[in-house]
Order: structure tokens, then C-alpha cells, then sequence
């Protein structure tokens, strides 16, 4: 199932720590107990929000960091500070998925072709040019 969203805005997020954990919430309850410090990201700074997805039990945020790279960092590590949605969003719901993604929103690549989520993921070029550019689109939405 694909939804698209065609509210405009943004989504708008202040970063509260950098030190979070590194796998799901099921796996820390049995297995992994340790913080990761995350980096590319700075405690009380606001970042735009590019992507959203459910994976792992885990809710996770596509920004764009201080390293000036797209990276997925965890719900836990933000406070949201505007929840509209950027204009002409997608969702995706894949099933739950025990290691997997379950649910994706994002731009419509992202959301419709899993080879270019896996290749943003990688820092492929092509993808990353692409990034850029759906990330110039939202921006300019916001301001």
C-alpha cells in the first residue's frame, strides 16, 4: 500500500543528546545493554526531517547531518518541534518485518524504489545526487 500526503510544511526536529542506542528496543532488552555516541549531530541544533522509517521496532529519521551526509538516527535522540508533513509525501507499510523495514515516508523515491533506499543507505553517488535534490525541494518548501 502506498499513501501520498499533499499537505505542505515540514518537519522539524531539535536534537536533545547524541548518545543513544545503537539496536531496537527488543534487542537491548536481551542483548545489548551499551550507548552509542552518534555522530554527524549536535545536542539542541534543529534538522529538517528527509525520511521516516519503522525498522526493527525502532522508529528512525533521515537527515541530513553536520558531516553534510544522509543518515537515519533514532526517534529517541530528538524532540519534534514542527510535526507538518512536507508536501507530496509517501508511505509504505511492508508488513512487519522482524529485521527488515516495516514502514517507510519519505519522498517518492524513497519510498517506491527499495534499490535507491539501499544505495542512499550505502552513499552511492547517484543516490546521494538525488537526495540533494528532493532535500533542496523540502527546504524550500519550509522557508
Amino acid at each position: 500500500m502506498i499513501l501520498r500526503l499533499n499537505r505542505g510544511g515540514e518537519i522539524i526536529l531539535k536534537c536533545l543528546m547524541t548518545e543513544g542506542y545503537l539496536f531496537n528496543k527488543k534487542e537491548v532488552r536481551e542483548v545489548y545493554k551499551r550507548l552509542t555516541n552518534y555522530q554527524g549531530i549536535i545536542t539542541n541544533k534543529q534538522y529538517n526531517v528527509y525520511g521516516i522509517i519503522l525498522v526493527q521496532e525502532s522508529v528512525k529519521y533521515l537527515l541530513f547531518n553536520d558531516f553534510e551526509m544522509a543518515n537515519w538516527y533514532p526517534i529517541e535522540l530528538f524532540q519534534v518541534v514542527d510535526s507538518q508533513l512536507p508536501r507530496n509525501w509517501c508511505f509504505q507499510f511492508f508488513g512487519y518485518e522482524e529485521y527488515g523495514v516495516s514502514a517507510i515516508w519519505g519522498y517518492r523515491e524513497i519510498v517506491e524504489n527499495e534499490e535507491y533506499y539501499t544505495g542512499l543507505c550505502e552513499q552511492e553517488k547517484n543516490d546521494i545526487d538525488l537526495f540533494l535534490k528532493r532535500k533542496k525541494d523540502i527546504d524550500n518548501c519550509i522557508n
